[in-house]
């Protein structure tokens, strides 16, 4: 660890970290310490650059410029703070002051909250982890079919329509979207109508990913950084086509803030975009002692806000029906054939990038609590590809999205590493039964917390001038996001009633029908 990220007193250090030789907490890390710095960001980029990227273009085309750009930027920060405090949670774990143990991400609930906080954080990790797995498992095989469906005018799935027997059916492209810009297998035109479905696009997915979801982070390095080298050209592509599209024809309508009730649920989006921090654990036992947390959690928190930012208001304005995926918007008629390219390099190599990192993760931390291997792996890997085809209908993804970033990102990534980090520095009251009073009492101290000089920080996220008054801060900032996610959450209450009450016409995608 690198000595501007050590700030210890000679007072403190034990108390706050414990020995560096001390076993009390996670086994030793042997030969796992390689991933570099530029491993790191592509790990990091990867992560964040996930399935809810493609949903941006038509979250500001639903809620205007500023709403959605104030959410990302406020978000992001938030984010990156929060994730940096996570690492030093992990930090100030018995004996892993220099990260040489492994310590999985609900490790620290368990030792500074106790065992209910570690079942709950068990659980809500697990649950973001499938989510964002399943997320991309459709939009991997959704660029699959779209790719086979140009190339060989159809594309195929096993399909069960009511009492039917399973039947192999063709979705033909021709014929299903003749009329149709912006067209999506299976779900544009009228030829297939079947209530389960799964695609040739799938099956061949899962042909590629599911053996790469290895045992460790290191062992999938060569797809992160071929992932990160396809971002990095497709993205400015992206960009570049909308901005030529804004010259040649004019700008689409984006106004500054739009009023609605699909502009209510542009937060749960957001906050499914910031769910990359609850993954540093294990990237903090795999890699190498030198690479600094801070700086490649601001470099990449800062270049993915503005990425996001440009891809999604750029996104509005260069179409005039935006498609609620960017990846149909890309892949329509009349783009040129590298736009089309780059989007399923997009989907199919971007997109996939994240698939093995949670499986990964997940199983990790499922293994840290004595699960036996054969049903981590069931869980982490064989269930979210034997379910994940449930979600391939517009609504149902959509929902998935704005549900986990709503219910269990925002209270996973943001909310838990503030609250775990204040257990530690001045410990929860002990109490047998479940005290709303006792808890908001002892919260209320730490808004309330005076100057404290022997602080017990590992790298912490604040300035040294401002780390005496750590407590008061981190718990102000939990204070706001608590107020954020459940103002997003009556948000997203109303946007629901209204699109029950508003009627089916309401609930169609631009463009699918």
């Amino acid at each position: 660890m690198k000595a501007d990220e050590a700030i210890k007193s000679p007072t403190s250090t034990t108390k706050a970290y414990g020995s560096v030789e001390d076993p009390a907490w996670g086994s030793p890390i042997s030969g796992r310490q390689i991933i570099t710095t530029l491993g790191s960001i592509a790990i990091f980029m990867n992560a964040i650059v996930g399935p809810g990227f493609l949903s941006l273009p038509k979250v500001y085309n639903d809620s205007g410029f500023a709403v959605p750009t104030i959410l990302l930027v406020v978000g992001f920060f938030i984010a990156a703070q929060a994730t940096i405090v996570r690492s030093e949670t992990v930090a100030l774990m018995p004996g892993n002051a220099e990260y040489t143990r492994v310590v999985e991400f609900c490790d620290p609930a368990l030792k500074f909250v106790g065992r209910k906080a570690f079942v709950v954080s068990h659980v809500l990790f697990y649950v973001a982890a499938m989510s964002t797995v399943i997320a991309s498992i459709v939009l991997v095989a959704e660029a699959t079919d779209i790719l086979l469906a140009h190339t060989f005018g159809r594309t195929y799935a096993l399909t069960l329509n009511g009492s039917h027997p399973l039947t192999i059916q063709a979705w033909n492209l021709s014929q299903n979207c003749k009329k149709l810009t912006v067209c999506k297998p299976f779900f544009s035109g009228r030829q297939m109508r079947s209530n389960c479905f799964v695609s040739l696009g799938y099956v061949i997915a899962f042909a590629v990913l599911f053996p790469v979801s290895t045992d460790a982070l290191s062992e999938g390095m060569s797809l992160q950084f071929l992932s990160f080298l396809v971002m990095s050209a497709t993205i400015p592509t992206f960009v570049m086509k909308d901005v030529v599209k804004c010259v040649s024809s004019g700008p689409a309508t984006l106004g500054f803030v739009q009023f609605g009730p699909r502009a209510l649920g542009s937060s749960g989006v957001v906050l499914f975009n910031l769910m990359y921090g609850i993954f540093v654990s294990t990237w903090l036992t795999e890699k190498e002692p030198s690479v600094s947390v801070k700086q490649v959690v601001r470099q990449t928190s800062c270049v993915s806000c503005g990425m996001m930012v440009v891809y999604g208001a750029m996104g509005a304005l260069g179409a005039r029906k935006v498609a609620a995926d960017g990846l149909l918007g890309d892949t329509e008629k009349g783009e040129p054939p590298v736009i089309f390219a780059a989007a399923i390099a997009f989907g199919f190599l971007v997109i996939a990038s994240g698939i093995p990192v949670a499986c990964v993760m997940a199983r990790h931390n499922l293994l840290s609590c004595e699960m036996p291997p054969f049903v981590a792996s069931a869980l982490c890997v064989v269930l979210p590809w034997s379910t994940a085809w449930l979600f391939a209908a517009p609504i149902a993804y959509r929902a998935l999205v704005n549900y986990s970033g709503l219910f269990v990102v925002s209270w996973l990534a943001l909310w838990m590493p503030f609250f775990l980090l204040l257990a530690k520095l001045d410990p929860l009251p002990a109490v047998r039964t479940f005290s709303i009073a006792k808890y908001l009492a002892w919260f209320g101290r730490q808004l309330l917390a005076p100057r404290d000089d022997d602080v017990q920080t590992a790298i912490s996220p604040l300035p040294p001038s401002l780390m005496p008054y750590s407590r008061r801060i981190y718990a102000w900032t939990l204070l706001l996001i608590t107020l954020w996610i459940l103002l997003s959450l009556f948000g997203y209450i109303v946007w629901a009633i209204a699109e029950l009450v508003l009627g089916a016409e309401h609930h169609k995608l631009d463009g699918y029908h």
